[in-house]
């Protein structure tokens, strides 16, 4: 029996933030179809080495030579018995489509081998030092004030790249995984590894019912777990493929609800396809046209014309703040910066003479800084991905994730004008301080100058560089436990210590004078 579709859609839509009254829906078509759930199970032989961290006796560890042949061993033996396959293959034939689609989303290891031994550490191959995580072993990184444009800044001497903080410029630190010795103590296991690559098509009892409801053209994966609890398959073939591949088809008779709608405010249509019981089959990318102006912004103060503009980046953190899909994915975004950071492999720098003479040290540390960003991007988008339930398609999601990270990691970028606004402000404040005190002098007038000073300071970063005021914006995010990681205001407490400093030094010389 079918069920009004716009009802489920209307909710799932008010969920993401879409309000009923923003939508216009069409009336539902319906039409009897098949749906055929095909599942392809392949087999493949993998090992994996598990570090023994607390090792007691090493009487049961072989060397280093006796691991590759026990690997090599029974890599053979996986390869040439199918009676493993087969015997996991009939068993599938018990399951429901469902289950069968959990059990091909989970990893499965079957007939284990393990044995237990010492070998070279693979990070560091055996020289107990391994390249710095955060250079990659160039022991140089891409100057944060600068971010390597313009000609550099002064704190990079116009180069666009400073020493590493984590090596020191030595390009190597202590290996983390063998804590410096060279080798470790492994338990590697041979195994069978099975995977599964699922399907779901759909087909029309009547042929000419396609010209009413025109089919998908193609079933959402993330729909795949939904439509196979609420419809009843049956299993209809299960066979071995020539090359060993197990294809099970299961199929389910009901009908399909088909309807368009639209949103207030944006020139766009949207298609929907939905079971009899209203689980989707499709999920428009709504949130692609809702989000369109925010991921405009995004850009722009990212990579476009107000990469340089503060007044911009602060408009953007306020809209960010009062979106809850972002806001959320703010609150998480220092732990997966963090992560991500954390999570960087160990990759041997190897460039040979045709490399380094084309490509130039900041290209180099630049391709670096993308890799990562790359990384934490897939991290964030996969999460958006899950907030916004996939009304937002994967490609919008990973450009708004992409100019995110492209946003925080600019905010620390230092313009010359603020560089300007420190400078003026700094002679003023001494000047006035040289001033009051040569002709106002009195006890208390160093105290005067002090909040003079200080007064200064936070005006300069508050309206001159817009640290300040940045730290404000983020602080009542409440989202960052280190904001200092992310925006330039160190910077400015330096420039304010060196501006009290000299009226210290000014007051004391004038007074000694006096």
């Amino acid at each position: 029996m079918s069920i009004d579709i716009k009802v489920p859609l209307r909710d799932s839509l008010g969920l993401v933030g879409v309000q009923p009254d923003k939508v216009s829906f069409t009336d539902p078509l319906f039409s009897e179809v098949t749906f055929v759930f095909l599942a392809n199970w392949y087999y493949t032989v993998e090992s994996k080495d598990t570090v023994i961290k607390n090792v007691v006796g090493t009487e049961n560890f072989v060397d280093e030579e006796a691991l590759k042949e026990f690997e090599r061993f029974n890599r053979e033996v996986l390869e040439k018995d199918k009676t493993i396959q087969k015997s996991f293959s009939h068993s599938l034939e018990e399951l429901s489509a469902s289950e069968l689609f959990k059990l091909g989303n989970k990893i499965n290891r079957l007939s284990v081998r393990k044995a237990k031994g010492q070998c070279t550490c693979p990070d560091c191959s055996g020289t107990q030092k391994m390249n710095c995580p955060n250079c990659s072993g160039f022991g140089l990184i891409i100057c944060p004030s600068c971010q390597g444009r313009d000609g550099g800044c002064a704190r990079c001497k116009k180069s666009g790249y400073i020493e590493c903080p984590t090596c020191r410029g030595n390009k190597k630190i202590l290996c983390q995984k063998c804590k410096g010795k060279g080798s470790i103590y492994v338990e590697r296991q041979v195994y069978l590894e099975t995977h599964c690559a699922p399907l779901i098509k759909i087909e029309f009892e009547k042929a000419e019912d396609s010209f009413n409801v025109p089919p998908p053209s193609v079933v959402d994966f993330y729909c795949y777990q939904k439509i196979l609890d609420s419809l009843e398959f049956r299993l209809s073939d299960a066979d071995t493929q020539e090359d060993y591949h197990f294809l099970m088809t299961y199929k389910c008779d009901s009908s399909m609800g088909y309807l368009k709608f639209c949103l207030a405010g944006f020139n766009k249509i949207f298609e929907y396809w939905a079971t009899a019981s209203g689980v989707p089959l499709v999920i428009p990318s709504v949130l692609d046209y809702v989000y369109s102006s925010m991921r405009a912004d995004l850009i722009d103060t990212s990579i476009g014309r107000s990469l340089v503009s503060a007044d911009a980046k602060i408009f953007v953190l306020n809209n960010l703040k009062k979106d809850h899909i972002f806001n959320n994915l703010l609150r998480s975004y220092e732990y997966d910066f963090d992560l991500v950071t954390k999570r960087v492999k160990n990759q041997a720098v190897e460039t040979d003479a045709y490399t380094s003479k084309v490509f130039s040290m900041k290209a180099k540390l630049e391709s670096i800084v993308a890799s990562r960003k790359e990384e934490l991007t897939k991290v964030l988008s996969n999460k958006l991905l899950r907030v916004t339930q996939h009304f937002m398609s994967e490609s919008f999601a990973k450009d708004c994730c992409m100019a995110l990270v492209e946003f925080f990691a600019n905010l620390k970028y230092r313009r010359k004008f603020v560089t300007m606004c420190w400078n003026f402000g700094t002679l003023f404040v001494w000047g006035l301080t040289l001033l009051l005190t040569s002709f106002i002098g009195s006890s208390g007038m160093m105290f005067i100058c002090m909040i003079i000073s200080l007064v200064a300071s936070s005006l300069i970063s508050y309206f001159g560089s817009k640290n300040l005021r940045i730290f404000e914006i983020m602080l009542s995010l409440k989202c960052f436990k280190n904001i200092t990681k992310f925006i330039d205001l160190n910077y400015d407490i330096m420039r304010s210590l060196i501006m009290m400093a000299g009226v210290i030094i000014i007051e004391f010389v004038v007074s000694n004078l006096q």
